[in-house]
């Protein structure tokens, strides 16, 4: 593994962010909701500690951090010094957060030859000297194993030294924490069950909103049709998604200004596999198969 220091260049600190960042990368990995870790798609050389703590792999609950930091990874000195800015003030304006070290490096992985570059983020209580392990970090991307060999996908695999997530530190990248998020709003709606005080689906998302604001975009909805499951923000249910029912069965419609169709890293529709057809095509299909039937 190669760092990629702008500045300083003194031995101990490279060392330092070098392997913390190999351990990071060699975590046992671990997404929300699996019961069990697996190990990584890579083990890379470090001369640093090793340790017997997962890492979660995470999504983004909103893209526009995600674009960020795939800026970071292939950015030129100057750009990446304005957008490492960026990041150390989303971390800054966050609601909670300590005094710290914030180190932002942009540094590669020979053996990955999908990725341009990878950015990692390692955060250290200040106590006046560097100690020799962080207490948290990301990097970005996540590497899997393809059908051709080693790939990347938009998630970031997070470290974080302490048995409850604090939320601060995923919000400011705008990722899904883990567990609490889900959990939190399973929580919610059980007690709201409990009290018989669901009422219409604008008021569950009031009382949703009236335990923690965020849970409306985090949390997740699961709608499952038949044999096809559909994962969408509680924000989003009768807002972008659309359900719908009538005699010949149930209707999920989404509606957006971008579409992705992913067999793991591959977009069907940006290559060309997968051809869209208008809404109006879709409507006279449904209209027809309520005739024949």
């Amino acid at each position: 593994m190669m760092s990629r220091l702008i500045q300083p260049s003194f031995k101990v600190l490279r060392d330092f962010i070098e392997s913390n960042l190999a351990m990071i990368v060699n975590m046992r990995e671990e997404s929300p909701g699996e019961s069990e870790t697996v190990g990584p798609a890579l083990f890379v050389e470090s001369s640093g500690r090793r340790t017997r703590k997962r890492a979660y792999v995470l999504g983004f609950w909103k893209t526009e951090r995600a674009r960020v930091l795939s800026d970071i990874t292939r950015a030129s000195q100057l750009v990446f010094l304005d957008l490492s800015v960026k990041v150390a003030n989303w971390l800054k304006e966050s609601l909670f957060w300590p005094k710290t070290y914030l180190f932002i490096v942009q540094f590669e992985i020979p053996e990955v030859k999908s990725s341009k570059g990878f950015v990692g983020i390692l955060r250290q209580i200040r106590e006046g000297v560097i100690d020799s392990g962080i207490k948290k970090g990301h990097v970005f991307p996540h590497i899997t194993m393809g059908g051709n060999g080693l790939a990347i996908e938009e998630k970031v695999k997070s470290f974080e030294d302490q048995p409850s997530p604090a939320n601060y530190f995923y919000g400011f990248l705008f990722l899904e924490p883990p567990l609490y998020a889900q959990k939190l709003l399973e929580e919610t709606y059980s007690k709201l069950r409990k009290r018989k005080s669901l009422g219409s689906l604008s008021k569950v998302k009031e009382s949703i909103k009236n335990v923690d604001s965020k849970l409306l975009e985090q949390g997740k909805v699961t709608i499952e049709i038949d044999n096809v499951e559909i994962r969408v923000p509680v924000s989003e249910i009768d807002d972008m998604v659309k359900l719908a029912k009538d005699e010949d069965g149930y209707l999920v419609c989404v509606k957006g200004s971008t579409m992705k169709a992913k067999i793991g890293k591959y977009d069907l529709i940006g290559d060309g596999a997968l051809q869209l057809r208008s809404t109006k095509e879709i409507a006279d299909e449904i209209k027809t198969r309520k005739v024949s039937s």
